[in-house]
This record gives structure tokens, sequence and C-alpha cells, in this order.
């Protein structure tokens, strides 16, 4: 197909919700195999192995603020096309404080020094991978207690990615069917 090829596009039906369910982070390797269908769906994260073994991810359950977008850069000056996607993943304490210091805290550092991949799923049950090739990093981040009684008590920790394409859709539409493209950590 051309690159200047479109189809008739028409104004959609109004079905579509915004806001995030949930979040998935698979620590980044390079040795990361993304398979996908024909129909360029990603059908597993693997080892990459004779028999391949599904990538371990951790699933975040999120209610409220977390947030995607992607950026699109593109110039023909300086022929590139590009695509900035920031996730911005906002989350209540656990509760859990124990003795020896913050669990939330710990997390949170976790994932400020980790890399990861991402699969973020919507209200709208679509999956989208995030840092396919060249990963999701934290950029930055805050760690509020808010000012009244009735404030939130929040961490919210932004990540990166900056690929080639844009997101790739998941080829699964439930929680139970993600369990095919990566194994839950439980």
């Amino acid at each position: 197909m051309a690159c200047n090829t479109l189809a008739n596009r028409y104004e959609p039906c109004k079905q579509f919700v915004g806001g995030i369910r949930g979040a998935f982070f698979v620590p980044f390797e390079f040795s990361t195999v993304v398979s996908k269908d024909a129909a360029g769906l990603v059908t597993s994260l693997n080892d990459g192995a004779g028999t391949p073994v599904n990538r371990t991810g951790y699933f975040w359950e999120l209610k409220g603020l977390s947030t995607i977008e992607t950026a699109i850069t593109a110039s023909r000056d300086n022929g590139v096309s590009m695509y900035d996607t920031t996730f911005t993943l906002s989350f209540k304490p656990s509760g859990n404080t124990p003795t020896t210091g913050d669990s939330d805290m710990d997390l949170a550092k976790t994932l400020v020094q980790g890399r990861w991949q991402v699969i973020v799923w919507d209200r709208n049950d679509q999956f989208w991978l995030l840092g396919e090739v060249n990963g999701c990093d934290a950029n930055g981040g805050t760690l509020s207690w808010g000012v009244q009684l009735g404030d939130a008590h929040l961490y919210t920790l932004t990540f990166q990615s900056m690929e080639k394409n844009p997101p790739a859709i998941v080829d699964a539409e439930t929680y139970a069917e993600m369990e095919s493209v990566i194994t839950i950590a439980s």
C-alpha cells in the first residue's frame, strides 16, 4: 500500500470510554521476543528459546488518575517519524507499612529504577504494549501527602517510551486472556 493511500473515514459511533483499568509491568530484557500474528497483534512476550517461555508481568489494578498519551513527532526535514508515549501511573498507598519502612516507597523505588515493557489495559478492554523495542523508563513523579484532610495521599510516577512505531495492540480482551501473552505473577 502506498504511504498516501487512505480508506474512506466516517464519523464513528459513540462507543468508547476513557480511562485505564490496569497495567502489567514486565521487566525489560533485550532478549525478549515480541511475537505477533499475521494481523500484527501481539500474541506473546517470551524468552525466544526453542520452546519459548513467556515473560513474567506484575499486574497493578488502577482506578482514577492514571493516563496514557502518545505524541507523534514527524519531520520531513529530518526524515523521521516517532512515537513518544507517556504513561502516568497514579496509585494510592496499599496500607502496608512494615516496621522496617514503607513498602509503597520500596515499590516506587523499584519502578523508578527499573526498565519495563508495560501493557496498559484500558476501559474499552483493549491492551496496549508500551516500550516494545526500547522499553519504558520512569522520568519523574511525585509522592504527595496532600494538604487538607480530604486530599489524596498519592504516588504518581511517569514512564516514557520512545519508539519507531505506535503502541502495539495485544491480542487479549480480558485479564484471563493475558495469561497466554505473559505469565502473570501471583
